[in-house]
């Protein structure tokens, strides 16, 4: 799963500096590329994996991504102060 995610990160161009999957939630550092939507990475990342665990049946339960990310709206105020303009 972390090749998986690391595959659709490195595909728009940002780099993947750290990973970690867990049971019930994945968290994700990258070098991010400026030229995409933080919402529309992890949008990405989410509808990918989503098909990709369905097809390849990696759970016996039914899967799916929570609705929201919270932790999104942090990351942006993050990305304003640590971003040079």
């Amino acid at each position: 799963m972390e090749r998986y995610v690391k595959g659709i990160v490195q595909k728009h161009w940002h780099k993947m500096l750290a990973i970690v999957t867990i049971p019930d939630h994945v968290h994700i550092l990258t070098g991010y590329n400026v030229n995409q939507l933080i919402p529309d990475l992890v949008e990405e990342i989410k509808t990918s994996s989503n098909i990709f665990i369905k097809g390849k049946r990696l759970s016996k339960f039914k899967f799916e991504w929570q609705k929201s990310c919270p932790t999104v709206g942090r990351i942006m105020e993050l990305s304003q102060i640590l971003i040079p303009k």
